[in-house]
């Protein structure tokens, strides 16, 4: 039997994927931390929570996911400076 799967959104797609854009700023690390950041954003849309929260909690994974990228860099250039 195959189930008929919804038909997400393009917006949907975007508000989940906005952390990838530390690929662009951030490499293998803004890429891993984006696409962490995505796939869990993408797993709450699908949940069965409120749409407010969904968005909330999609802003603060997103702020997480560029705040870590900082200290990781922050770190990584103080371990590398003389």
């Amino acid at each position: 039997m195959k189930y008929k799967e919804e038909k997400i959104p393009v917006i949907v797609y975007v508000a989940c994927g906005w952390p990838l854009f530390l690929v662009a700023v951030g490499g293998a690390i803004g890429g891993a931390l984006g696409g962490a950041a995505y796939a869990l954003n993408f797993f709450i849309y699908k949940s069965k929570l409120s749409v407010f929260l969904k968005y909330v909690l999609n802003i603060g994974i997103g702020l997480t996911a560029v705040v870590l990228w900082f200290i990781i860099a922050l770190l990584f250039r103080k371990s590398i400076k003389p």
